[in-house]
């Protein structure tokens, strides 16, 4: 299996939809009623603490070819509540994503909304401020990348023999030094029978 590729998508004419999805799909966010002075503890600079959030959401993307507009139009449901649609001109490649045999599934995020902005001062000092965006939808389609090859599979070192071991060496030796002792004392008894051989004839 090849990696995974990702191609993010904007969806539009999310403001004719959003008081229903925010309805439906937001989760109030309490961090939003904390004081200024809890909220500089808890967060940092650059920080937005938004009213709703938007958690566990499951994307579906549906053709409308009856969509009196726009036949190639592509609406997008996150838990089955319509948010918006995917822009004109972007219709006929998602499309071909989700037709595709690599086509691995969606991710969808949903922002915006009240919020309240950290942010740090000419002083050093932490503020909070309250702001308002609108709601944005963005999703990512996720298909196999078959043009990156898998990594090439390890493989199995063989198995080579431990090499002898400096107590291994000396066994050998200390074996090669008995064999030669013994032969040493063979040979000694060999010409100490021998002279006494030698002795015994010459006095009989």
């Amino acid at each position: 299996m090849g990696k995974i590729k990702r191609e993010h998508f904007r969806i539009t004419g999310t403001q004719y939809y959003q008081d229903n999805f925010v309805e439906e799909l937001g989760e109030y966010n309490y961090d939003y009623d904390e004081t200024a002075s809890a909220l500089k503890e808890a967060y940092y600079d650059g920080d937005k603490i938004y009213q709703y959030d938007f958690l566990n959401l499951k994307a579906e993307l549906v053709p409308e070819p009856d969509n009196e507009y726009d036949p190639n139009a592509v609406a997008v449901l996150a838990n089955g509540i319509k948010v918006g649609h995917v822009k004109k001109g972007s219709c006929t490649r998602v499309k071909n994503l989700l037709k595709s045999p690599d086509f691995v599934g969606i991710e969808i995020e949903i922002t915006g909304g009240k919020y309240k902005a950290i942010y740090e001062d000419d002083n050093g000092k932490l503020r909070v401020e309250r702001e308002q965006s609108p709601y944005f939808v963005d999703i990512d389609i996720l298909t196999r990348d078959n043009s990156v090859p898998d990594p090439v599979p390890s493989i199995t070192p063989e198995v080579v023999p431990k090499p002898l071991i400096k107590e291994d060496v000396q066994v050998k030796k200390d074996i090669k030094d008995v064999l030669r002792d013994r032969l040493r004392l063979l040979a000694t008894a060999a010409v100490f029978l021998i002279v006494i051989i030698i002795v015994s004839l010459i006095v009989s």
